[in-house]
């Protein structure tokens, strides 16, 4: 029995067998990978990326089929919650090259709710708190092709949403996207980055990308060295709500998202600060590392600067 592939105007669903499923997690099962601050254990990393070979092939093409295409996301359902970092890895090394941001987390982040203090303006990096549509590390230059999510538990309103960026353009202006792809906006990096500038250099929020456009955008803390900026930002805004999907991740479905092609945001929720607390565990992908050389650190897999 085969996996069953859904396909519409945003994104690509495959749902596995109970078969595939444990064809999978047989790949990973005596593999341990662990991870420390900003080492892992590659050693084990290798052996991940070498299995990648044992991946059933039809599970490979449907991949292939995602890594070619311009959809928003991907969605595998039906995953094992048990090695779930070591599946990740596994199944997102068919798509580009895993990586972390030298000032960040680790390679595999766990994304779970922490108790900590909250300070006032910074309610966006605290994971049980509404995150505005925003695409993934946009302060940095070259920023993610992928990010990806596994879910191992999650709650009744932990909703993750995506927007695809072609449908949010074309409720736009042809002025409104030409004045957003002028280099005149400055994006604030996240204070736990602890870089010594508030904001990234210069760059335009609309990019030409393939045969159309990608959004490199963060709303909170944004500069705007040009005023006449500030309505076609609202509106933008406004489109990308109007084409928000929803996803509430159940645990063992993979969620893929295109960086290039889609923004994504998440809901509020209340959390628990318990074992069954939303948790996922989350991997940043290049599609190529060759244009990283300078500031790639190809054996722990970190990217430094901005």
């Amino acid at each position: 029995m085969k996996s069953t592939i859904n396909q519409d105007e945003y994104g690509q669903i495959c749902e596995l067998t109970h078969q595939e499923s444990n064809e999978l997690l047989e790949i990973v099962k005596d593999l341990n990978y662990s991870q420390e601050l900003k080492t892992q254990d590659n050693q084990v990393l290798k052996k991940i990326f070498d299995a990648r070979s044992q991946i059933p092939g039809e599970i490979q093409q449907q991949v292939e089929q995602f890594r070619n295409s311009n959809l928003s996301y991907f969605l595998m359902k039906g995953l094992s919650t048990e090695k779930v970092s070591e599946t990740l890895l596994l199944l997102t090394g068919l798509l580009g090259v895993p990586f972390a941001h030298d000032q960040e987390a680790e390679l595999v982040s766990i994304v779970k709710p922490k108790k900590v203090e909250l300070k006032p303006g910074e309610t966006g990096y605290y994971t049980w708190n509404k995150f505005d549509l925003h695409s993934e590390l946009p302060y940095v230059k070259d920023a993610p092709d992928y990010l990806s999510l596994l879910c191992k538990h999650n709650v009744e309103n932990g909703f993750t949403y995506t927007a695809s960026v072609k449908k949010a353009l074309e409720l736009m202006s042809e002025e409104d996207i030409d004045m957003l792809m002028k280099p005149e906006f400055q994006i604030m990096i996240p204070p736990h980055f602890g870089h010594d500038e508030s904001h990234a250099e210069c760059r335009p929020i609309i990019e030409s990308y393939a045969n159309g456009h990608r959004i490199r955008i963060r709303f909170d803390g944004i500069r705007l060295l040009n005023q006449a900026a500030k309505e076609p930002l609202e509106r933008l805004y406004q489109a990308l709500n109007q084409v928000r999907v929803a996803h509430l991740l159940q645990p063992g479905e993979l969620l893929i998202i295109n960086n290039n092609t889609a923004l994504h945001g998440r809901s509020e929720f209340e959390p628990s600060f318990a074992d069954g607390d939303r948790e996922l565990h989350r991997v940043y992908l290049y599609r190529e590392s060759s244009k990283l050389m300078s500031n790639f650190d190809f054996v722990e897999k970190r990217i430094s600067g901005f």
